[in-house]
């Protein structure tokens, strides 16, 4: 659920999504030897110590009868990297800026090459979507440790505790959002001319909430269903592209409230 869409003008569309795979141009093809044998997936920092990344939100909010409020985003994002504290770590700072939108988001995390978080240091977000802070943020491996084929599957779990920053509505009581994810190894494609292993995730993230608004207590529940392809370049560890699905319905009983959001997020490097 968006926390706030202060002076953003939102229209209300048809909810339609674009096929993103055929607009980047993704090619899939068959495995060569040494993929059908199994392969080793690990996400790398860049060698240069610096990685830049863009990617385009579209959401539709307050779906009703297949229509929403349309809202567009483009997103920037920079990734520098420094050693960890183990010999399979590193810290990942990112921030992110909005094109046409003030305000930034920022996290640093301490990080596996499996994916796993083993340190949080921080993370805000302030922009005309919201404020809030990330006081604590946790993720199992997200990876498996030894090399995977077509058709293997695995999972991870994953927490982040937010706190909102607004004057006009306050947590009681913050409970962390928890994801559930389920991943697959399910071909392979051509991305940018590099091969990539093509992972499917399918995940869930549940919330309760209990927000205080001015003099009123509203407690919410906020379901989201997730389901994302990740093209990976295992070679060097790094992600080339993601394209995300996403359904969210966010839902107070004792007000007769609810809200569907759709959306859609293509990730990609910068070429």
């Amino acid at each position: 659920m968006l926390t706030g869409c202060a002076g953003l003008m939102l229209h209300e569309r048809d909810v339609i999504f674009e096929n993103q795979y055929q607009i980047l141009g993704i090619q899939e093809f068959q495995p060569n030897q040494t993929e059908q044998a199994g392969i080793i997936l690990r996400l790398n920092p860049a060698p240069a110590g610096l990685r830049k990344a863009r990617e385009e939100d579209l959401i539709y909010v307050g779906i009703q009868d297949k229509r929403g409020k349309e809202l567009k985003l483009i997103e920037n994002q920079t990734e520098t990297f420094k050693p960890g504290s183990r010999t399979d770590s590193y810290i990942d700072s990112t921030q992110t800026t909005f094109e046409g939108q003030s305000g930034r988001l920022n996290d640093e995390l301490e990080v596996t090459t499996r994916g796993e978080i083993v340190r949080f240091i921080r993370g805000d977000h302030k922009s005309k979507l919201g404020n809030f802070r990330i006081v604590a943020w946790k993720r199992t491996p997200a990876l498996p440790e030894g090399p995977v084929k077509i058709g293997d599957t695995w999972s991870y779990e994953e927490t982040m505790d937010v706190r909102l920053d607004s004057w006009l509505a306050k947590e009681k009581d913050p409970q962390p959002y928890k994801i559930k994810a389920t991943c697959a190894l399910t071909g392979f494609a051509l991305v940018k001319g590099k091969r990539a292993a093509v992972l499917k995730i399918h995940a869930t993230q549940k919330k309760h909430e209990i927000l205080k608004i001015l003099f009123k207590e509203l407690a919410m529940d906020v379901n989201m269903d997730i389901d994302e392809t990740d093209y990976l370049d295992y070679a060097s560890g790094a992600t080339l592209a993601k394209i995300a699905r996403t359904r969210s319905v966010s839902s107070a009983p004792d007000y007769g409230y609810q809200d569907e959001e759709q959306g859609q997020s293509v990730f990609y490097a910068d070429r």
